[in-house]
């Protein structure tokens, strides 16, 4: 993944990130398919999100897939894996990869409702693997006293 456009504008005055931030930035990807991972570069793992045939993201699209990350949380945990903020289109060691989905699978090893399946447009309609959208979410937090 890099910076997207326009991503030094979103990210300046959001410090390092550190445990008193009110500003947290997540990782929101959308898909269709069996699993979106998220891992490093040297192939390490972070996190990972099966298709359960439910998307917080696109209710009306009914697309089955929805992973959402805390890249502030990420970075606290490891701080080389997001480059330097404000360098826009430098690479960081984040690899997204969405893993391709069997409509087999799905008829025979897990239940899922027909109704909440993703649209199989792959392999003549029996896979299906699409990457609809990576959005970077703010959270902004505050203290009630």
């Amino acid at each position: 993944m890099d910076y997207p456009r326009g991503a030094a504008d979103l990210l300046r005055g959001v410090g390092n990130f550190t445990s008193g931030s009110t500003l947290e930035l997540r990782l929101a990807v959308d898909y269709a398919g069996d699993a979106a991972r998220l891992s490093t570069r040297n192939g390490k793992l972070l996190t990972d999100k099966w298709f359960t045939g439910d998307n917080a993201f696109s209710k009306a699209a009914a697309v089955g897939g929805g992973l959402e990350v805390g890249l502030s949380y990420l970075v606290v945990e490891d701080a080389t894996l997001l480059p330097p903020f404000g360098a826009a289109g430098t690479p960081s060691n984040l690899i997204l990869s969405v893993l391709p989905l069997r409509k087999a699978d799905l008829e025979t090893q897990v239940f899922v409702d027909s109704a909440h399946w993703p649209t199989f447009n792959l392999a003549y309609g029996t896979v299906a693997l699409a990457l609809h959208s990576v959005q970077v979410l703010q959270v902004a937090g505050a203290v009630l006293i």
